[in-house]
């Protein structure tokens, strides 16, 4: 009996000890402690960003991309983003497929449009979140990993702003209506965690974008990207 005790104790701490280290160490706020779930690395993603917090991006514009093959030029996934400030569209992209994609900007408010800007070839591999970024002058990419304490961002949870006025029921609802829960962070932002292990940061980035109450939504990162 002491033996089997013993050895259901190390499980434990094993299992707590992966669940620290799978999500980067980050804990959302919460008066019970939990700290989100294990999440094993996402299916690829490639996401638009336009990478200036909102109010202060000095030249809205209309943001598109285009994926594609390396070897033969062949589209294979597009995504369009109306670029105002910390907002985000995305596609899922192929795995095991070298690629490529070409972003542009147009229709920019303030400033001339940006250089349409074309990558280095990167490979749909889990984990990887590809981001398109523009912050009011030029177009760049970033290739992200999620997870560990070596990655970019945490996995499995993300950092959503709301328009003032926004109801604390109004927040729970709206991450009721994505299949999780929101956690107040005490900033002025909500943690959504989701356990999902598959579904990509960028997926559900591209989601809390599109509500209407949402002001700005950002991943947890690890190391914070220059650009952002």
């Amino acid at each position: 009996m002491i033996a089997t005790l013993l050895l259901l104790s190390a499980c434990t701490e094993e299992t707590d000890k992966r669940a620290d280290t799978d999500t980067g160490g980050y804990v959302p706020t919460d008066t019970g402690g939990d700290s989100a779930p294990p999440v094993v690395e996402a299916t690829p993603y490639l996401g638009l960003a336009a990478a200036t917090t909102p109010g202060s991006l000095a030249s809205t514009c209309q943001m598109h991309v285009d994926v594609f093959k390396a070897a033969d030029g062949e589209v294979v996934a597009s995504a369009d983003l109306a670029a105002t400030g910390r907002d985000w569209s995305g596609v899922a992209i192929p795995a095991g497929v070298q690629l490529k994609a070409t972003a542009t900007a147009t229709g920019c408010t303030a400033r001339a449009d940006p250089s349409p800007f074309t990558s280095g070839t990167f490979s749909g591999e889990d984990g990887l979140f590809v981001v398109f970024w523009y912050t009011s002058v030029n177009l760049g990419y970033d290739n992200l990993q999620e997870g560990s304490e070596s990655g970019d961002f945490v996995p499995g949870v993300i950092r959503v702003g709301f328009v003032d006025g926004t109801t604390p029921e109004a927040v729970q609802a709206t991450a009721a209506g994505l299949g999780t829960s929101a956690v107040d962070q005490g900033d002025g932002t909500w943690a959504f965690s989701f356990t999902d292990a598959r579904r990509p940061i960028g997926e559900v980035l591209t989601a809390v974008s599109a509500i209407e109450s949402v002001r700005e939504a950002s991943p947890v990162w690890v190391t914070e990207p220059t650009w952002w």
